[in-house]
């Protein structure tokens, strides 16, 4: 595991992986290699790992699907032979594998690649890079059929692999699936859609760890194998150690969520009783209630409590900072606008620590004059806002307390600074750049919905650290320039190393804040415009905010239910007093409903549906809803059109045989040709979200009639099917004779499902196989 980042200081040691078997790899054809070693390619397939003994099957998955890769794909560089791969190691019987060297392996590739590119050798480059989708097609698959003994998740076949060995099959082809460049491979040439699930060694070593089930989840979802394991070796903070989530389940960590009737405010040590402070709240009332928004500063004075919190009304040029924290950390109060006074002196620490960051140049620049002088002689404290403070609690201002709510976009996207207070980060050092943005992606912070916004408006993000506070854009940017001006591999930062997986947060959120602001910095918007490969329409930016904020929902959560709509609201900007007086069930319904376009890439969410006719297809909860989602990327931003009947998407769709029952969809092999005269056999596997789904309810008989035929729809992420790379897909229903419908034909939806390329050729014979066959078309549906 040499290829894969260490935390720095790390109670865990780097894990050696065993070389199984002394017998190198013969380097014939990899999709024969069972045959030649005397095994049934048929019964691997299939999940059956019983033909030979345990340890000389380990042996042998070991040689095939390790160094059999390594041999397919650095054979072209004379690099292939197990025996590179392999260093003697004492008390071990064959040694210990080494790919210490990958980086550089993977770069003399590419420079071999890019030479036949250059001498017009098509024919070598394109045989180089079928081998390579080949070997790593297979090796998919397997990671995807079988796991090792002591993996308790459901639906694996055991093979006979250690949890160390298993993960380095994983970790070793994922690298290679996203980091060869298989661009110049060839036009067919593509593996980013193989899927390769999370190994189970880092998952248990969390477990043993005392993680919570709902951070373990959020891991085995979202991380690769390698990323999962390098958070594996985070030591965890001891504020988390204490933290009891006995109770906990991988949908929801209890432990953090809070009770407003038995909250506590926290103070800075347990011992303190110190009085607790606040602002002059008919002034903070004042101010909210003719629309402007309060900003606090904290004043030193002479006499006891020695500080005082004053309040002013923001006016354009202000520079404030505003603060994003946990509730459960001990940083809120349900009763009243007040905090210990320990906390408010902590605070004016933290303003203070973050402008010492701040050259004083930069304060000229911005016309922060006051806050120059504040920081030159020690005055009152930079302006700051802060909810617990700002936002009035008592029951006589519920009215302005949910106008206060509205306005939070505002407050968080015009901060000077956006500062973070996490308590499980505030233990920890900001040692090593991939550890410090991991110690963010694997907090409390990320988990929550209010502070998804705080995160993604903020102009500038900030993070206290134990040691100091991290600036998120500044050190990211920064540290990509050592990249570049040290000649550093380029393929540290691809996809699925832990560091792209902990720093990705920052351009995500940089990205979603492009497309939910009105007048986005220009630079964040050249970037959009350069990853999503050109300028974009309003309707486009709007599709992708929804989109992506539905994607950045996943896996966080709030104390209160009735918060999620807020939250969504608050990002996207729609009006909450469309809410008043509708069940909660409906506010989904009311927000979505005020747009003319949606992002296709809806269809495929999961989650409770709505009732309303030609709504049927939606989803009506925001961020995590207990539904277990689709395991492939999903999030198509296309626009699609709402009408009156329903929603229209453009997607290519097979319509199933006419005798084709709902049951046996659940998993169905068909035949389909496209209008290129290329034959495949698909996959269809109906998709469990964990909830009653359409297919559970009773009909009516008029019902049956208009819906009596079955259609699944799919997106197709890249521009062609490749084999093997699961695709997300929708079951629909309408009726088998379209003509007889008067006006337009309106489909309804009827659950998730998956459709997966098994295999495709030229000039087959659709019946050859003896499936079903499909009529594939490519159209536009209403969805009702």
């Amino acid at each position: 595991m040499d290829h894969i980042e260490s935390v720095p200081g790390s109670q865990y040691a780097p894990i050696q992986v065993p070389c199984l078997s002394s017998e190198p790899y013969d380097g014939i054809d990899f999709s024969t290699y069972p045959e030649r070693a005397g095994w049934d390619i048929t019964r691997l397939l299939a999940g059956d790992f019983s033909q030979h003994p345990a340890e000389p099957t380990g042996a042998f998955l070991q040689n095939w699907l390790y160094f059999g890769v390594l041999w397919e794909v650095f054979g072209p560089i004379i690099k292939g032979a197990k025996n590179n791969y392999v260093k003697p190691q004492e008390d071990t019987a064959y040694g210990i594998i080494t790919v210490a060297s990958l980086e550089d392996q993977i770069e003399q590739l590419c420079s071999l690649v890019g030479s036949m590119v250059q001498g017009g050798d098509d024919i070598s480059r394109e045989m180089i890079g079928h081998r390579i989708v080949k070997c790593l097609t297979t090796v998919s698959g397997f990671c995807r059929l079988a796991t090792c003994e002591d993996d308790s998740r459901p639906g694996f076949a055991v093979w006979p692999l250690s949890p160390e060995v298993d993960l380095s099959i994983r970790t070793l082809s994922q690298r290679l699936a996203w980091s060869l460049p298989f661009g110049a491979l060839g036009r067919a040439v593509r593996t980013s859609g193989l899927q390769f699930p999370c190994a189970w060694f880092p998952l248990a070593r969390m477990q043993r760890m005392g993680w919570c089930p709902n951070e373990i989840a959020m891991v085995e979802k979202t991380f690769t194998s390698a990323s999962a394991y390098y958070a594996s070796q985070m030591e965890r903070p001891p504020s988390a150690v204490q933290r009891d989530h006995g109770e906990c389940t991988r949908k929801l960590c209890v432990a953090r969520q809070i009770n407003e009737a038995t909250y506590r405010t926290a103070h800075t040590k347990a011992e303190c009783d110190c009085r607790h402070l606040g602002p002059a709240m008919e002034e903070v009332v004042a101010i909210i209630a003719s629309g402007g928004v309060p900003l606090l500063s904290i004043t030193p004075t002479k006499k006891e409590p020695y500080l005082k919190v004053e309040v002013e009304r923001y006016f354009g040029l202000k520079r404030y900072v505003a603060f994003s924290h946990v509730w459960s950390d001990g940083l809120g109060n349900a009763t009243a606008n007040t905090l210990p006074t320990c906390q408010l002196l902590r605070i004016r620490d933290l303003l203070d620590e973050l402008l010492s960051g701040i050259r004083s140049v930069d304060l000229v620049n911005r016309l922060a004059f006051g806050a120059l002088w504040k920081k030159k002689l020690h005055g009152p404290s930079i302006s700051f806002w802060m909810d617990t403070i700002c936002i009035p609690v008592a029951p006589e201002h519920h009215e302005l307390r949910s106008k206060a709510i509205k306005g939070m976009k505002a407050v968080y996207e015009r901060a000077f600074r956006v500062l973070v207070l996490d308590s499980d980060i505030q233990e920890c050092s900001t040692r090593g750049y991939t550890q410090s943005f991991m110690r963010i992606q694997m907090s409390a912070w990320m988990r929550r919905l209010w502070t998804l916004n705080e995160g993604v408006l903020a102009n500038r993000l900030c993070v206290k650290y134990a040691d100091g506070i991290l600036d998120v854009h500044a050190v990211s940017e920064s540290y990509k320039k050592q990249v570049r001006t040290a000649g550093l591999s380029p393929f540290l930062n691809s996809y699925g190393t832990p560091m792209r997986d902990a720093d990705c947060f920052g351009w995500k959120f940089r990205l979603l804040r492009a497309n939910v602001l009105r007048d986005p910095d220009p630079k964040i918007v050249s970037t959009v415009r350069i990853i999503e490969g050109g300028s974009t329409t309003a309707e486009e930016k709007r599709c992708y905010a929804i989109m992506e904020a539905f994607s950045a929902s996943f896996h966080r959560s709030t104390s209160k239910l009735t918060d999620e709509m807020l939250c969504f609201a608050s990002l996207i900007g729609w009006d909450t007093s469309l809410l008043k007086g509708i069940p909660f069930e409906d506010h989904m319904h009311a927000f979505l409903s005020t747009e003319s376009q949606l992002p296709q890439g809806m269809l495929f969410l999961a989650g409770p549906r709505m009732r309303q006719p030609g709504w049927r297809w939606a989803v009506n909860r925001f961020g995590d809803n207990g539904a277990i989602r689709l395991n492939v990327k999903f999030d198509d931003m296309t626009p699609g059109n709402v009408s009156e009947n329903g929603f229209i998407v453009d997607y290519p769709g097979l319509a199933l045989p006419v005798d084709c029952t709902r049951q046996q969809t659940q998993r169905m092999i068909v035949a389909s040709e496209d209008e290129h005269g290329v034959v495949s056999r698909l996959e269809i596997s109906r998709h469990n979200e964990g909830l009653m789904s359409r297919l559970d309810e009773p009909d009516t008989v008029s019902e049956n009639i208009l819906h009596d035929r079955l259609y699944v729809l799919f997106w197709i992420a890249d521009t062609s099917m490749a084999p093997r790379e699961p695709m997300p897909a929708a079951l629909i229903s309408g009726p088998s004779d379209e003509d007889s419908v008067k006006g337009e034909v309106v489909y309804r939806f009827e659950s998730l499902a998956y459709v997966e390329v098994l295999e495709t050729t030229a000039g087959w014979n659709l019946q050859e196989k003896g499936d079903p066959v499909v009529q594939l078309t490519r159209k536009k549906w209403t969805l009702g």
